[in-house]
């Protein structure tokens, strides 16, 4: 607990609450060591309900530069979470959405809070 002016908070507020830190654990067993954008970047296309992302989403979203989200793409890419396909209502943009190893990973995730 952490006593500031007359309030108080605790470690598990926020980025440090022990169900963050178990998420980022198991996202972490998966990963390895990946900059903080590339995991909002998985964590956003493993919460959509729809069946795949846009990277025009992303990129709007997270405000970077389409450089930046490529590298980020590209890292989950490699890691096998996610895969790119082309949009069947526009085919200029691209869609993307998680792979068999990408949902089990949230499916971990999710098993990890019970």
């Amino acid at each position: 607990e952490l006593t500031s002016g007359g309030s108080t908070s605790t470690l598990s507020d926020g980025l440090f609450s022990s169900a963050s830190i178990q998420a980022i654990n198991v996202f972490h067993k998966y990963c390895g060591n990946v900059d903080i954008l590339t995991m909002y970047v998985w964590w956003f296309i493993a919460a959509s309900k729809e069946d795949g992302v846009k990277c025009v989403t992303l990129k709007d979203d997270y405000k970077v530069t389409a450089v930046r989200l490529t590298r980020a793409i590209k890292s989950l890419a490699y890691l096998d979470l996610i895969e790119l396909d082309v949009d069947k209502q526009d085919a200029r943009c691209k869609l993307v959405r998680l792979t068999h190893k990408g949902k089990a990973l949230k499916h971990d995730i999710i098993n990890s809070f019970t």
